[in-house]
């Protein structure tokens, strides 16, 4: 709960998110910007489903917070 807790507010205010573009078809990902608006800040990420989606937005998150890939290594 902790480490979802850390993971679920990006102090600079840049939340990466998937946005759902086509009910049950599109998902994109994209970066909430800090003062919240009428729109995301689009990503060019088109994903084919949400779960995969889910995962890349975790290794950003982690990565944002960390400065470590999932894997492991330093971010570049």
């Amino acid at each position: 709960m902790r480490v979802l807790s850390i993971l679920r507010v990006d102090p600079t205010g840049h939340q990466v998110i998937i946005v759902c573009r086509k009910p049950f078809a599109k998902w994109t990902l994209a970066t909430m910007p800090p003062r919240r608006g009428p729109d995301p800040l689009r990503g060019g990420d088109h994903l084919c489903h949400p779960r995969g989606g889910g995962m890349e937005v975790f290794r950003r998150r982690w990565r944002a917070a960390t400065g470590e890939n999932l894997d492991g290594t330093l971010q570049d």
